[in-house]
């Protein structure tokens, strides 16, 4: 039984370390992902905004709290939501490929 404990800290600290990352990533090139979120069919210019704006802190303040152990219950479930928005949206976008514009900063790549 004592495994169960150390698996559930492990995945904790595992999704909250991934969180961070993502966020800070997000947070440093913030100009670019309002960008991308601008190209989005699905989405409007002022949710892009928010989204922009949003995404990165809630990614930041979930991962620390998973790290620490915060609220953990609340925690893993919005970070469930958080990870099946996403999956949804990526899969939903693949069966709906559009063929969108590749953002200047990629097309030297």
């Amino acid at each position: 039984m004592r495994y169960k404990r150390w698996l559930a800290i492990s995945a904790g600290i595992i999704l909250g370390a991934i969180f961070i990352v993502s966020g800070v990533g997000k947070l440093l090139g913030q100009e670019e992902l309002l960008a991308t979120t601008w190209l989005l069919p699905s989405i409007s210019q002022e949710l892009g905004a928010v989204i922009a704006y949003v995404l990165p802190w809630a990614e930041l303040i979930l991962g620390a709290f998973l790290i620490t152990g915060i609220y953990t219950l609340l925690t893993a479930s919005f970070s469930y939501l958080l990870i099946t928005a996403f999956a949804s949206y990526n899969s939903w976008m693949i069966t709906k490929w559009t063929g969108l514009p590749t953002l200047p900063v990629f097309r030297n790549i």
